[in-house]
């Protein structure tokens, strides 16, 4: 059963929509899958006081035998670990990345020690009503769910986290798998796993505090403007996207100048009306007409447009209009784009139809 829907979208980087269409992805198979289920309740996004911060939980499962945390990860290209070290694949190079296994345990540990220091009002007494019950041995499990658009990369050997990271499609069926074993341990047939339970009232009574303490996330820095456009949709995201074109350029004939993939553009037309901050892409070559395409400089570390025809090399150096920062590059498959992670600003910028 959904006891708690997504909160409000309210990001503003790149970073926080990919994360965001991940957490999405998430609720829409939790909910497809759990929407009638009367054992298993799901929160989403539960964030909450701690330590002088705060505590985010993408999804949280709770039933009587135990909870279950998921930590949805947004991947675009490929991700792999070796022990306990991520890497994921960005602009053709592998760079490191937060462990998300040890992120969701550290939620968890944070969930049950809040559980513990609450734990006289959660739950009741046993043993004739002499003995109070905790939360000492609550079973916490996390599942770290890599979105469908990723490819996930596991060691061959001696894989650390082979029961607790899998693809989104797959973790409603390991929560129905973990959560009849739960179930299980607290039969007379149990054998490998040390029972704990609560009453029914006792559950309801663990998320109605859990929904109490509640903090939704707000961001401080998005004006009532342009906040309209950080939707959670995907219309909405496109418009956005739309905003953000016209914000690079002034001129209303210069609102597609990212996405000009289709338009060859000679270098005079280029000179025409370009301001700082005009974005230009190629077709074809400027000089020669010959066939144009992105490579890696690894010397200076950036791409840049190369033409085999005549030899030609144009930099790909472009500022940010809204930070005035240096825009970059992010390889795709044969698709480019130009992105600053800082504004939002994500847009597809060249699609190499003879790169490889």
């Amino acid at each position: 059963m959904i006891i708690k829907e997504l909160d409000p979208f309210q990001g503003k980087k790149t970073s926080d929509f990919t994360g965001r269409k991940a957490e999405e992805e998430m609720a829409f198979k939790l909910k497809r899958r759990f929407y009638d289920n009367k054992e298993l309740f799901v929160i989403n996004n539960l964030r909450f006081d701690w330590l002088d911060s705060h505590v985010q939980i993408d999804h949280l499962i709770l039933s009587r035998y135990g909870v279950i945390i998921i930590e949805s990860k947004s991947v675009r290209s490929k991700v792999k670990y070796e022990g306990e070290q991520w890497c994921r694949l960005w602009d053709n190079h592998w760079i490191g990345m937060k462990n998300p296994v040890v992120q969701a345990e550290e939620q968890g540990r944070a969930l049950k020690e809040l559980l513990r220091k609450n734990h006289d009002k959660l739950l009741g007494k046993m043993i004739f009503g002499l003995v109070q019950k905790g939360f000492g041995h609550l079973p916490v499990q996390c599942f770290v769910a890599i979105s469908d658009t990723g490819v996930l990369i596991p060691p061959e050997e001696n894989d650390l986290y082979k029961n607790q990271v899998f693809k989104a499609e797959l973790i409603p069926d390991k929560i129905e798998e973990y959560y009849k074993n739960l179930k299980h341990a607290n039969s007379v047939f149990a054998k490998n796993y040390e029972p704990w339970d609560m009453k029914e009232d006792e559950l309801k009574r663990v998320i109605d505090f859990l929904l109490s303490i509640h903090v939704p996330s707000v961001s401080n820095d998005i004006d009532e403007e342009s906040s309209e456009s950080y939707s959670t949709s995907t219309d909405n995201n496109a418009e956005n996207q739309q905003i953000i074109s016209k914000t690079i350029s002034n001129e209303q004939e210069e609102i597609q100048s990212l996405t000009t993939n289709n338009t060859n553009k000679t270098s005079s037309q280029i000179s025409d009306k370009q301001d700082d901050y005009a974005v230009t892409s190629y077709e074809k070559c400027p000089q020669c007409g010959g066939k144009i395409s992105i490579l890696w400089g690894a010397k200076y570390k950036n791409y840049y447009w190369h033409c085999d025809a005549c030899n030609k090399n144009i930099s790909i150096n472009f500022k940010c209009p809204k930070c005035h920062e240096k825009l970059r590059i992010r390889k795709s498959g044969r698709e480019y784009y130009i992105y600053c992670e800082s504004c939002g600003i994500n847009e597809l910028y060249f699609t190499d139809t003879n790169g490889q």
